[in-house]
């Protein structure tokens, strides 16, 4: 159950992004940043797999990047 309540965070925290990224906020970068470190967070607690989660960071910067 630890489990799936940090991915729900994870992915609370994305769509947090890209509703800054879609609206122009000048908070994104900050958002961005701390959704990062919660990736890199479940990556060492074993919750995500690597490549998963290179994957997902991949995609979050491309979105930012349109």
């Amino acid at each position: 159950l630890e489990n799936k309540a940090y991915k729900s965070k994870i992915a609370t925290y994305v769509k947090k992004y890209k509703f800054a990224v879609d609206n122009k906020d000048e908070n994104a970068s900050k958002i961005l940043s701390e959704t990062f470190s919660l990736i890199d967070s479940a990556v060492s607690k074993g919750i995500l797999q690597k490549a998963t989660a290179n994957r997902k960071k991949a995609r979050l910067s491309m979105y930012g990047n349109k």
